[in-house]
This record gives C-alpha cells, structure tokens and sequence, in this order.
C-alpha cells in the first residue's frame, strides 16, 4: 500500500507538474491569439485602404474630361438615371497639387478619410500611409506618397515622402519582389514621433503590375493585449521578442524595447539562442537579468514572413512552491479517492459478475445434463453478449441431442434407412457426431446383411441335418431289436456269473481249512525236526 501511495503521488508530481506547463502553455497560446488579431486588424485596414486605391486603375477618365462613371443607378422603375455631364471640370489633387482626373480625385478623397478614420480609432496604430510608385497615382506625378501620423491626424496634418525616401527600404523592395502581405520586425520610426514601431505592409497590385504599397505602423503598446497574470505567479511576466531578439513588448518594465542579449547573461542568452534557432516551442530553465532561476517558455507566431515569439517567465522557486502546494492538496484527496475508488470498484465489479455467475450455474449444469435452466440478461452489453453466446451454445447442444435421440430411436426400430435431417445443426467440431452416426449405420447395414447371408446358410444345413437325423432313426429302430436280444443274454451270463461266484466262495472255505492242516503238519514237522536232531547227539 505504501509503495502505491508513492507511485501515486509520484504520478501525481507529474501530471501536476504537466498541468502547470500546460497553463503556461496555454497562456502562450492566448497570447499569440490576442497578438495574431491585433495584426489581423492592421491588415484588415490597409487591405481597405488598397482596395479604395486599385479601383482607380479600372477608371481612364482624364483631367478635365468627363468624370468615369463605374456604378449603374437606377431608379424604383428601373429607370437607368444618367448625370449631367461634369465636362470641362478641372479637379486638382490637395496631396501633390497637380489637375487629376475626377476618378483620381475622389479616390484621394477616400484615401485621405479612411487614414483619418482608422487612427482616430485604433490607438495602437502609429501612422498609415501609401507609397506609390512614379506616374502609378496618375501619368506626370512622380511622388505620390501620403503619410499620416497619429499627431498629425489630430491636427488634420498629412506629410508627403519623395520616391527615393522609401524606393531602397528593405519592407518595400521585399514587398516589390515577392507582392504578398508582409510584416516587419521591431525598428525605431524615423519621424518625429519615434519610438520603436513594427509595420504591416500590403502591396497593391493591379494586373499582376506593382503600383506601391500600403503601410500600416503600430507602436509596441499593441502588444500589451498579450499581458497575462495568475495570483500564483507573482513573478509571471509575458513578453513578446523579435526574431532579431528584440524585446517589442513585456510586462518587465527594465525590459521593454531592450535586447535579449543585453538583458540575459551569456550562458543564458546562449542556451535560449539555441532553442530559438530550432523555430519551435520549447521550455526551459535560465537564469534572468537579476541571477534568479525562471521557467522560461515560448512559442512562436510565424506570420507574414517574420517569425515573433511569445514567452512566458516564471521564478523557478514560485513555480515550485505552487507544484507543492498543488501536492500538499492532492495527497488527501488522492488517498480519499483511491478509498473511493477502492469501494467503487469492488461494489461495481460485485454487481457485474452477478451476472457471470449465473451464467457459470447454468453452465454446470448443461455439463451435469440438465438443459431446463436459461440465461435472463435484458443489456446488450459484453456481459449481455457472453449470456447471449452461451444461450446459443445451449440451444445448439439441446437440438443436436434431441435431433441424434430421434435418428437413434429410428436405428432401434430396425430402420437403417431413414433419411438425414438437420444436417446444419452438426457444424464444426459437432461434425464427427454425423460422421460416426453414419459410420454407424453402414456397419449395421453390413453386419444385418452378414446375418442374414449366415441365416439362409443355416437354414440350408438344417435341411441337412433334418435329412440325417430321420437316417439315424431308422438306423436306431434296427439296432433296438439287437440290444433287447444282447440285452437277453447278458441277463443268462448275469446269473452264470452269480453261480460261479457261489462256488468261489466255498473253494475259499476249503482253501481256508488246507491252509489250517498245512500249518498244522509244518509243527509237527518241526517238532520231528528237533527230535531227530536231538537223537543224533
């Protein structure tokens, strides 16, 4: 029991452990949500801001010409209402002063109003701009680049940038090459306002043919939607960093728009480099500015060709005052829930195999013979599966006992000839069972019809012995009168005997009184013996 409770509570360390990593990862991942929307924004906004642009291309109205018409109104007749003609208008653009068509005029018009609008709403936009290429806003003007910044649109203020002040910045020409959304890393804003900015850029294309871009500048204050806190962790700072490795935004006040590398020490900044040049999410243990272990974990937000991290950083000893806090709490609730558990379990198991138990009884005594008990489980579940298993096992071995009673009652009326039925009840290992039934009957065929091959054998020595025997008869009747005449005779030697028989016994009593005179002479004869003897001396 001990040695469980340890497992538990080492599992226990672990999967806590696992969970608080997961928080943090999770934190990470709100954060790269809430940063991939503030982005989302800015290009929602300069995708407006090119589409307002790109429709002029469709227009060739020219100055002082008739204004380009693109929409078809009508009325609630459908009556196509057609305008006045505007011949002869002259329209002159307020950005470059120069006389533009009427189409160009009301695009700028547009322009100029969507800037103002989308910084006198968003906060953390720093300034918006288009920068065209030469004679792409209309033929002769060769600067053609609006900006406004968020001072300058308080004071309804738009400042204009000469071709070559952009034409050779790394975010246009990479924009001019590859003609797809782009995002910029952190860098300092060369305006009057400074700061350190990032920048969404949306190339305008018509036709496949680079006609400028749209930039959108946010201000490192767009990131603090990431800013994440946790009563446990009051040590928890959120940051966000640059692939170059600067610090665009954190909740560390001494770190915000530093470098990592001027922050960290060495072996810190060497270790983390490491796993940021691997391009994946990873955690980690490094000291910080302040020589104090942390729990460092990020992940990345690749987006728009730029690679931004997101990270999180925790004091290692409030990371683990909290895993064990978090076991403290779970070692009795762990103990009472393997108690519950414990008690559950048996309850539940005790309850389950109810139900297998009367399936073995029935079991036994389908193996004792009896077939009268059956299976009642209403589930369909594996339990409900085995009783419905064992329910055809029953069935089966009932019917092949009852289908082979019938054949063998058949077989002990003397029919060997009846006809196989059930057949499909013998499959698989039931198979040999017809099988010998029927190697049964053959053998009864052929030993019936041995018998009855013997029987017409016998019948016919019968004859034969029946022939004999009246022979034998005839036989006996004449050798009758011969032993009754034998039979005479033996009667007259009987009585021959008898008389000869009376005559031995008186030549034995004469025998006897010879034998008497003999014994009697030989003493007296002994007698003379000694007598003479005794003359003789």
């Amino acid at each position: 029991m001990a040695g469980l409770s340890i497992a538990i509570i080492s599992m226990g360390k672990t999967a806590i452990y696992g969970a608080l990593r997961g928080n943090m990862d999770d934190k990470i991942r709100l954060g790269i949500a809430d940063l991939d929307n503030v982005v989302t924004q800015a290009e929602v906004t300069a995708n407006t801001i090119k589409e307002g642009i790109v429709s002029i291309y469709d227009q060739n109205d020219m100055a002082g010409g008739v204004p380009s018409h693109l929409w078809t109104i009508e009325d609630d007749q459908h009556n196509i209402l057609e305008p006045t003609t505007m011949a002869g208008t002259m329209f002159r653009s307020r950005i470059v002063d120069a006389a533009i068509p009427a189409s160009r005029y009301n695009a700028e018009t547009t322009l100029l109003d969507s800037i103002y609008a989308s910084l006198s709403n968003n906060e953390s936009y720093v300034g918006i701009g288009v920068f065209l290429e030469p004679n792409a806003f209309y033929q002769g003007i060769e600067n053609y680049a609006p900006y406004m910044s968020r001072t300058d649109a308080e004071k309804r203020k738009l400042m204009v940038y000469p071709y070559s002040m952009y034409s050779q910045k790394d975010y246009y020409l990479k924009a001019k090459e590859n003609k797809g959304l782009n995002l910029t890393n952190a860098y300092e804003d060369e305006s009057a306002d400074g700061g350190w900015v990032v920048s969404v850029i949306e190339p305008i294309i018509y036709k496949d043919e680079f006609k400028g871009i749209v930039i959108v500048d946010m201000d490192m204050t767009s990131f603090e939607i990431i800013e994440q806190k946790d009563e446990r962790f009051q040590s928890l700072y959120s940051n966000v960093f640059d692939t170059n490795g600067h610090i665009m935004f954190s909740m560390n006040e001494e770190a915000k728009g530093k470098q990592l590398s001027d922050i960290l020490p060495a072996d810190s900044m060497e270790k983390l480099q490491s796993y940021l040049d691997q391009g994946e999410p990873f955690n980690t243990h490094i000291q910080n500015e302040n020589g104090d272990l942390v729990q460092f974990n990020a992940r990345p937000l690749k987006i728009e060709g730029v690679t931004w991290w997101v990270a999180i950083e925790v004091s290692e000893k409030e990371y683990t005052k909290a895993i064990s806090n978090m076991i403290m709490l779970a070692i009795p609730l762990s103990v009472l829930g393997i108690a519950l558990l414990v008690g559950f379990s048996y309850f539940f198991i005790k309850k389950s195999l109810n139900p297998l138990k009367k399936i073995a009884d029935v079991g036994e005594s389908v193996a004792e013979g009896d077939f009268s008990k059956e299976i009642n489980y209403p589930y369909q579940d594996e339990i409900g599966q085995i009783a419905k298993s064992m329910e055809k096992v029953v069935e089966r071995i009932r019917s092949i006992i009852q289908d082979l009673a019938g054949k063998l009652e058949q077989i002990a009326k003397g029919n060997f000839s009846f006809e196989f039925w059930n057949t499909q009840l013998y499959n698989g290992e039931y198979e040999p069972l017809l099988t010998s039934l029927y190697d049964i009957l053959d053998d009864l065929n052929v030993t019936m019809g041995e018998i009855q091959n013997s029987s017409h054998m016998v019948n016919s020595s019968a004859m034969q012995v029946s022939g004999s025997a009246q022979t034998l008869s005839q036989g006996a009747t004449e050798q009758a009168s011969s032993i009754e005449e034998l039979s005479a005779t033996m009667n007259d030697i009987s009585v021959k005997i008898k008389e000869t028989a009376e005559m031995s016994q008186h030549a034995s009593g004469l025998s006897k009184e010879t034998g008497s005179a003999v014994g009697t002479s030989n003493q007296k004869m002994n007698e003379m013996s000694r007598a003479m003897q005794d003359i003789t001396e």
